[in-house]
């Protein structure tokens, strides 16, 4: 299977604004000649796209897709992935490739929306998810930061204050000397595991993961 298809010709070289609006020009009273001329789109291609949208018999359009090759979802449904991987970025619930591919079955399915995607797996492609990020290269694959639920939800202003209230009376009260103080942040032992890679959104500063 070709990974990346890449071009091997000049075909179809115009996008499909250009060729909307060639057709709008047909619908509005020019020749195709004098559009294939004006558009530089082949005349035949101009004499299919009006016939396969019906533009005589029902004067409105479908959509216009050049070349063999139709993506999965549409930009709309993409672009609302795009913001649900940031939104669980945010959250501190970043997913993974694996779980990204698990996503955009399950939505092919619940959506019934044709795709090429394993049943069997009930995984997308590794493929289509490939192809996913170079359409959105705001999207990355970063290591996270292993974040433990205590921390999640005690790191805020009234939990820290509390924090520094209790040791500072600990402080006057003990009278504990500097000998007697130990750091021991850096002792190795940790409750925290290391989770795996996330999509996560390029440019982020600190990219954080709730582990159990």
């Amino acid at each position: 299977m070709v990974r990346t298809y890449r071009r091997i010709s000049n075909r179809c070289s115009y996008s499909s604004g250009i060729l909307k609006t060639a057709i709008e020009a047909i619908k509005n009273g020019m020749g195709k000649k004098t559009a294939s001329r004006l558009y530089g789109i082949p005349r035949t291609t101009l004499i299919k796209q009006t016939k396969r949208i019906g533009l005589i018999e029902s004067n409105t359009f479908l959509e216009l897709k050049l070349g063999r090759f139709t993506p999965v979802f549409d930009d709309q449904f993409e672009d609302e992935l795009v913001m649900h991987v940031i939104e669980m970025q945010n959250r501190f619930y970043g997913i993974g490739l694996t779980d990204l591919r698990r996503i955009a079955y399950e939505l092919a399915v619940r959506n019934k929306i044709k795709h090429p995607f394993s049943d069997e797996l009930k995984l997308a492609g590794v493929d289509w998810a490939r192809g996913f990020l170079r359409r959105y290269p705001e999207l990355s694959l970063r290591s996270p930061e292993p974040t433990s639920m205590c921390r999640l939800s005690g790191f805020n202003r009234v939990q820290v204050t509390r924090f520094f209230d209790l040791l500072m009376g600990e402080l006057k009260a003990k009278q504990y000397l500097q000998h007697q103080i130990y750091n021991v942040d850096e002792s190795g032992i940790t409750t925290v595991h290391a989770p795996g890679k996330i999509l996560a959104k390029k440019g982020a500063e600190q990219v954080g993961r709730v582990v159990s």
